[in-house]
């Protein structure tokens, strides 16, 4: 299988190329890269599964931040309900490779 963590790979061509996308925890770089992905699912432009790696609890104010957008409305409760979210490595991989449609 092919994995993409959101580092800075060199382009969206190498994206395409991965079954799956996993947030380490990172900066502004990973938030644009997870997010392009993420937003890409929700349009339909792939299917591969995206996810966050929650090591220590380090993305838990952006999910927080997230749900309440989902409350407002602003925010689709299923796209909450479409990611990944694991505190551990083996996981967050074992989640995805789950949702890996054809695998």
């Amino acid at each position: 299988m092919n994995w993409a963590a959101t580092l800075p790979l060199g382009g969206r061509e190498r994206r395409l190329h991965a079954d799956a996308f996993l947030a380490l925890p990172g900066g502004l770089g990973t938030l644009e890269e997870i997010f392009e992905v993420w937003t890409w699912r929700q349009l339909g432009f792939h299917r591969k599964p995206v996810g966050f790696l929650n090591a220590n609890g380090f993305w838990s104010p952006l999910l927080n931040a997230l749900n309440a957008i989902v409350a407002s409305g602003f925010l689709s409760a299923l796209a909450m309900e479409d990611i990944i979210v694991e505190q551990e490595l083996p996981a967050a991989l074992e989640a995805l490779s789950r949702r890996i449609v054809g695998a």
